[in-house]
């Protein structure tokens, strides 16, 4: 056989390879123990803040609740590669038991450092130190996507990673749901065990974080007994195990019975190269796109809160929590099956690339959405609600959630792309350094743009026209009386994010140009189709299986 056919890519077969849906199960698994222990202080996170004594106005709360959210981003960004690293040295799975180890740990740390009362200084430094340490030790993030990679094949990848932005839009609705709901136990439920215990009056966020704990630690049990090694060490005693030429079939007269040394492309070498080796130009485009659109997806989800909850008169809403939260829990619930049912359709149809494009694309009609739904509610006035062109101001909200629904097509798409861009041997470490991009963006990103939101709202408001906010489409809205009047003006926080968040989803399209569609030859060798590579050598060898 020559080489040269040996690297080509497989013909795409006629018929879709049933995805393993036990061990995909163990891995969704793990991967939503992530979320939701990194979303479930968000609810109490601002209440906490205040009960430690550090600051004198609530609205001081988001440059201390900031750093807290940050700091878990920030050290994963960090430590994140090294883990993909380690799992392409030793396997996938100790690595991912060892992630969920280290959650669960360090959100019990969290749940003790976080006592109210005295020493609110070292107390905090405690929250900060065990949020640090959750994300340091947490390297399923990466793992788990090389994992994936390695479980499913050309026909199937879509469909598999269509449920990743499921797991994590699940997570994320999960935890604060624990957190909102289980914070305070001994003033909430005073007739159950935790009424009567003087623990939960002391330490009154343990509970929540106590319960995100032991997710992770029922998570970490199911994937020691259930979950199956996917990386196939190279044996030293037999190197060629994964040599592409030796696995295509039996030997035929012209097969030397002397290999000569593993070619640069193969598992057996690519296991040993640096990581200077597998940073090519594909990668570079992929981990920069990841790496805007996680900056970008991160802004949505900090700013939500804010634009939902704040004052009318401070560029938001004026929602009560129990509104949001129904907002939130139903356009989480609609997400799951559109992008279940969807995206293997779309990508089928239009491939990873323009489906990417067609997510960035979203991001564009989403801050115009938010300006146009603000500016509604605001020329009708603080009590909105109660006038009659409140519909409008609804009707904008949904089509903003639709427009992030549409967004999300962009994870399972860059998924792709990442589990694309490096030979199998070097997947862990292809997707550790993806996620150590996307991690310093998530780290950057919600302290920055709550406190350009908080510091904006306290130093420049100053009345304004609209055009600064919705350009040509201002003259709608200032021919309302109240516009008129000048009785109400515009904050320009709401200007200055709406403009940053544009800004950078006009880098996320561009950035969506540059990304390189498809599988190179030399990656060929791995993934999906090694699985049918090993069964044909075990059944023209004299016994031994590679299984």
């Amino acid at each position: 056989m020559a080489a040269s056919s040996s690297l080509s890519p497989p013909p795409s077969p006629s018929y879709a390879t049933p995805l393993p849906w036990g061990q995909l199960s163990v891995l969704f698994l793990a991967q939503l123990a992530e979320p939701i222990t990194s979303t479930v202080i968000y609810p109490f996170i601002a209440q906490l803040v205040l009960e430690l004594g550090l600051v004198s106005s609530p609205a001081q709360t988001g440059y201390y609740a900031g750093v807290v959210e940050s700091i878990f981003f920030a050290t994963e960004a960090v430590c994140v590669l090294h883990w993909g690293r380690l799992s392409d040295a030793v396997g996938r799975r100790p690595v991912l038991m060892g992630g969920l180890s280290g959650l669960a740990a360090s959100m019990l740390a969290f749940g003790l450092a976080a006592k109210p009362g005295t020493d609110g200084v070292r107390r905090f430094i405690g929250v900060v130190l065990a949020r640090a340490l959750a994300g340091a030790l947490n390297g399923n993030v990466g793992v788990s996507k090389s994992a994936m990679a390695e479980l499913t094949d050309e026909t199937n990848m879509a469909r598999a990673f269509a449920f990743m932005p499921i797991v994590w839009s699940l997570g994320s609705s999960i935890g604060p749901f624990i957190g909102g709901g289980l914070a305070h136990p001994y003033e909430r439920f005073p007739g159950t065990v935790f009424g009567r215990l003087a623990f939960f009056r002391d330490w009154p966020y343990f509970l929540p974080c106590a319960t995100a704990a032991a997710f992770s630690v029922l998570v970490c049990i199911a994937t020691a007994v259930w979950f199956r090694e996917t990386a196939a060490p190279v044996d030293d005693e037999h190197p060629y195990a994964d040599d592409p030429e030796l696995l295509a079939g039996p030997g035929t007269e012209e097969t030397p019975l002397l290999r000569p040394p593993p070619s640069p492309t193969s598992p057996a070498h690519s296991r040993a190269r640096s990581l200077r080796d597998i940073v090519t130009p594909r990668l570079k485009a992929t981990v920069t796109a990841y790496a805007l659109l996680a900056l970008t997806d991160i802004g949505y989800l900090a700013l939500q809160p804010l634009f939902m909850s704040s004052p009318v008169s401070a560029g938001g809403l004026g929602l009560e929590p129990s509104v949001i939260g129904w907002w939130m829990g139903s356009a989480g619930a609609i997400n799951l099956p559109v992008q279940a049912l969807l995206f293997p359709r779309l990508h089928a149809r239009l491939g990873e690339k323009r489906v990417f494009l067609l997510g960035a694309c979203a991001f564009c009609l989403l801050w115009p959405l938010w300006a146009a739904t603000w500016a509604s509610a605001a020329a009708l006035g603080p009590a909105w609600r109660a006038q009659p062109g409140a519909g409008t101001v609804w009707a904008l909200l949904a089509a903003s959630f639709v427009a992030y629904m549409g967004t999300q097509f962009c994870f399972a798409a860059i998924f792709i792309f990442v589990s694309h861009a490096a030979p199998r041997a070097q997947l862990g470490a292809a997707n550790g350094l993806a996620q150590t991009a996307t991690s310093a963006m998530r780290a950057v990103g919600p302290a920055a743009l709550t406190s350009l939101w908080a510091w904006s709202a306290g130093h420049l408001q100053a009345p304004t026209t609209l055009y600064s906010a919705l350009g040509s489409s201002a003259p709608a809205f200032v021919s309302t009386p109240r516009w008129r009047a000048g009785e109400v003006g515009i904050p320009l926080s709401a200007c200055t994010v709406y403009a940053v968040l544009g800004a950078l989803s006009v880098a996320l399209v561009w950035s969506s140009t540059k990304l390189i569609e498809g599988r190179p030859e030399s990656v060929y060798s791995g993934y999906g189709s090694q699985r049918q590579s090993r069964v044909t050598l075990a059944s023209t060898s004299s016994g031994d299986c590679l299984e």
